[in-house]
């Protein structure tokens, strides 16, 4: 049986599961050619070549199993004792301690580095004989990458002559391992219009890092519209748009070249592959070191020994939820959020900044004739997931770890949403260098964008965002249209009279403890010169549990009523632009999502509605 601990991340598996069963046929090979009676003998040469270098390849990985060395591992270590918290095929993930701290990674042992340089050394001569062998190169550039030599993984690739698209793979494998993540998405989108159809929608399969929903987003049959998905999708999982290229698709383009030369392989768990491997390559990357664990209890039997393929421990997850693609441009304050991998469907880890972490913020749409001035309030918090909810804007800034990098660099991007995977450095609508304050960009208002503010320190490999949906402001309904509702700190006894004079105060959070004092802030527009303005201020659930849902369908519950307050406002001075703010006393709300809504009428004109999502946290969370 096959467990593998994500965080302190391991596979494993018995050593002694009996030989392996070869895999169905390579989906990558050279051109079968027919042989003529005077080409036999030179056939059969190359047919002896390869059938050697396969030998040296699975006497390695033989090699490799039984010069790790093997460990005693007690039930209580790593969470494991037989415990299987994803079962996937033959393998099982376990999740490790929560809170505990991964057990290191060790070094390849001596034993091993020398028998795969004996290994490459008979791979290359494997390679000089028949350089057109897609499965002899793709072994090269394998074990290359994984002794660490790039430059000479480089150079086979480079040197490739077999199948032209499988070449570009593996120079975007190279590439990616590189950290060149422009030359790398070119490889592979070079890779994926040279290969055949059927293999490219192989390639362009990612079932296994969705849940439901996200896999619903991407199942439409026009190729033009899934083609368009898929592009958003990867243009959300980009870490970081302040770094050039999209290393997060081209870690899964080469994860999935990865997969490609271990299918007609032999692999460290003496497995046949098959689709769990595949699976747990896609989701998480290979193994990044080995262990071999003895008396370790698996659900039916005590084996002697198991295999232990230890992954990356600082993996999170870039992909959005199935949710969030779902409604997207639509999303909150607080969506696409970098998620803890440990328990995601996917994880990846930059090499520039191992963990980057979430900023708070805020987010608001004014009008200002054809364009949408943006106004986005931001600041670090002191871990992932603290509230806010009774801090000012400075008190919520994390300073354990000293002042800020001094090499810091902060960005933000206001990215139309249709656009490609791959970008040589988009441009971001301001630049910076503090994770703290109140930046207002004016726009456009013809597209949805994506908004995404980020912060990167090189020195320091550290690096913050915060990410969501940003849609264009919709024609208004009637003559009278409103902004956004932004929310202020209600510390001044002042009203401010105008948004320039509010924007001191915008709070760089949406997540408020129940009965916190607020204030709020909002512009109307269109309001005629001596008319007055009926203003309907309110808060209503906006999720409910399936308990309470299944309770007001059968009537043992009744549905919550919205808490509004309405009043007439004063006619404006002149016609134009007009701002407001209130002070609103959160009303003992039970934790959870919650929508203010603002209507303002006019007349017997159409009102303008608008809402703000909005989180109540737990009390002294």
């Amino acid at each position: 049986m096959i467990s593998v601990l994500l965080l302190a991340t391991t596979l494993a598996v018995p050593v002694h599961a009996g030989p392996a069963v070869p895999a169905s046929a390579p989906a990558v090979r050279a051109p079968v050619t027919v042989a003529t009676s005077a080409a036999l003998p030179q056939a059969a040469d190359s047919s002896r070549t390869l059938r050697d270098a396969r030998r040296a390849q699975e006497d390695f990985e033989r090699f490799r199993e039984t010069r790790i060395p093997a460990q005693v591992q007690r039930p209580d270590e790593r969470g494991q004792g037989g415990r299987c918290d994803e079962p996937m095929g033959r393998l099982c993930l376990s999740y490790g301690v929560d809170g505990a701290p991964p057990s290191p990674i060790g070094a390849t042992p001596r034993p091993i580095q020398d028998a795969r340089r004996e290994l490459l050394d008979k791979l290359a001569e494997a390679g000089a004989a028949l350089p057109g062998d897609d499965w002899i190169v793709g072994q090269r550039v394998r074990y290359l990458v994984e002794a660490g030599d790039l430059l000479g993984a480089g150079a086979v690739a480079e040197s490739c002559a077999g199948t032209p698209w499988w070449c570009s793979a593996l120079d975007g494998l190279v590439y990616h391992e590189d950290d060149r993540w422009i030359e790398a998405g070119e490889a592979f989108l070079d890779a994926l219009e040279a290969m055949p159809d059927r293999e490219r929608e192989r390639w362009q399969g990612e079932s296994y890092l969705l849940e439901r929903d996200g896999r619903r987003f991407l199942d439409v049959s026009d190729r033009g519209e899934r083609d368009r998905r898929r592009a958003l999708l990867w243009r959300l999982a980009d870490p970081l748009y302040i770094i050039p290229g999209n290393d997060r698709w081209t870690a899964h383009m080469a994860r999935l070249t990865q997969v490609r030369t271990m299918e007609d392989a032999w692999n460290p768990f003496g497995l046949a592959w098959d689709i769990d491997l595949e699976e747990v390559t896609l989701r998480y990357g290979w193994a990044l070191g080995w262990e071999r664990v003895r008396g370790q209890q698996s659900f039916q039997r005590l084996t002697q020994n198991a295999m232990v393929a230890r992954l990356d421990p600082d993996r999170r997850r870039y992909l959005p939820t199935g949710p969030e693609l779902l409604e997207f441009p639509a999303t909150e304050d607080d969506a696409l959020r970098v998620i803890d991998g440990r328990r995601e469907p996917s994880g990846y880890s930059p090499t520039y900044a191992p963990v980057v972490d979430n900023l708070s913020s805020q987010t608001a749409r004014f009008r200002r004739g054809s364009d949408m001035l943006v106004v986005h309030a931001f600041a670090r918090v002191g871990m992932p997931g603290a509230t806010m909810a009774s801090a000012s804007p400075s008190d919520a800034v994390d300073n354990a770890n000293g002042d800020l990098p001094r090499d810091l660099a902060t960005a933000l991007f206001l990215l139309p949403v249709e656009g490609p995977i791959i970008e040589d450095g988009p441009q971001p609508a301001r630049q910076g260098n503090e994770l703290e304050g109140v930046w207002t960009v004016e726009v456009p208002n013809d597209t949805d964008r994506i908004l995404s503010m980020e912060g990167y320190s090189r020195l320091e490999r550290r690096a913050w965002r915060t990410r969501r949906g940003l849609e264009r402001l919709p024609d208004p309904a009637g003559s009278v249209a409103v902004s956004d509702p932004i929310f202020l700190d209600a510390a001044s006894l002042d009203l401010p009279e105008t948004l320039d004079a509010a924007l001191a105060d915008v709070l760089p959070t949406v997540r408020f403890e129940a009965g916190r004092l607020v204030r709020i802030g909002w512009e109307v527009y269109g309001i005629p010169e001596g008319s007055s303005a009926a203003v309907a201020l309110g808060i209503e659930r906006a999720e409910q549990s399936l308990a309470r849902r299944i309770g007001e369908f059968f009537r043992v519950l009744e549905p919550p009523q919205p808490v509004t307050i309405r009043w007439d406002d004063a006619p404006p001075e002149s016609p134009g632009v007009v701002f407001r703010a209130v002070d609103l006393q959160l009303p003992a709300l039970d934790a959870g999502r919650y929508d203010l809504f603002l209507e303002i009428r006019v007349d017997d004109a159409e009102p303008a509605v608008t809402r703000r999502r909005f989180v109540i946290e737990e009390s002294g969370r």
